[in-house]
């Protein structure tokens, strides 16, 4: 087998665009939206082993509304959804680090990062990890470094195969400082058969 690190780079991604405007004949009045994305997957761009995710959107909207009425809109956002950096996690490194802005992979539960997460795998097949670093607002403007984060998890696997499983994880957020909340998440995956989990 070839290490990751030796590998040639590669990407894979979609990019998208959409354009709908209405327009009035009769009056000054009109709509136009555009919206433009990437997401893009970098397998060993840096010579490393390691994948780089993007994931990002631009949406532009313009109202024009005619007299007596108030002034239409004129607006451009940016949305990142994901901007992460990870390495390992394969059979040839059982440590895996992630950083930057992601869905966390060990519990997803715990929701979206800004930070960083580790993660590591026993011989029998059992991964532990945590997890530190910020959680964006879950609103179209996705603020950040507000919540704090600190988490840890571990799962617990019957056999190589993993047809059950037992994951516990805990975390603990901080709103400006002030204690916010206590998490705890436990769940149990059974695959007995291709067909039913």
């Amino acid at each position: 087998a070839i290490l990751p690190a030796e590998r040639r780079s590669s990407w894979s991604g979609r990019a998208y665009f959409s354009f709908d405007q209405i327009l009035d004949t009769e009056d000054d009045r009109g709509d136009t939206f555009a919206r433009g994305g990437l997401a893009l997957f970098g397998d060993n761009p840096f010579g490393k082993g390691g994948r780089l995710h993007l994931d990002g959107e631009v949406n532009y909207r313009k109202t024009v509304l005619p007299e007596p009425y108030v002034q239409g809109e004129d607006i451009t956002k940016f949305r990142l959804d994901r901007l992460s950096y990870s390495i390992g996690g394969t059979r040839f490194t059982p440590s895996r680090w992630e950083f930057g802005r992601f869905l966390q992979r060990g519990m997803p539960e715990f929701g979206v990062l800004d930070g960083a997460e580790w993660s590591s795998r026993f011989d029998n097949g059992d991964r532990f990890g945590a997890s530190v670093g910020y959680l964006p607002e879950p609103t179209p403007n996705q603020d950040s470094f507000q919540d704090l984060s600190v988490s840890a998890w571990y799962r617990w696997v019957s056999s190589v195969r993993e047809t059950l499983s037992a994951t516990a994880g805990f975390q603990k957020t901080w709103h400006n400082g002030t204690d916010d909340r206590d998490l705890l998440i436990a769940k149990i995956e059974s695959r007995k058969s291709t067909r039913l989990n």
